[in-house]
């Protein structure tokens, strides 16, 4: 009677099936991914377009309560 060799690990069809259902996988999951990323940008450019606006606000404020402190000696901005 002959034996039976134990073998231990995969098969060589067991691991091609594996790499396909990754390979699936990642088929569908990368156009969502790069569509995140996309958000992520788009959202982190607004937040820094709000940030230079704000900035922009406070500095033409700025120089236009130092333009009329000089030319009218008050801290009164006209309307």
């Amino acid at each position: 009677m002959a034996s039976l060799k134990s073998s231990s690990g995969f098969s060589l069809v067991e691991l091609v099936i594996v790499v396909a259902i990754m390979a699936v996988l990642i088929a569908i999951l990368a156009p969502a991914y790069l569509s995140y990323v996309e958000k992520t940008r788009i959202g982190a450019d607004e937040h820094t377009a709000e940030e230079i606006r704000g900035a922009t606000y406070q500095v033409e404020f700025t120089e236009d309560v130092n333009t009329t402190l000089i030319i009218t000696g008050t801290w009164d901005i006209p309307e």
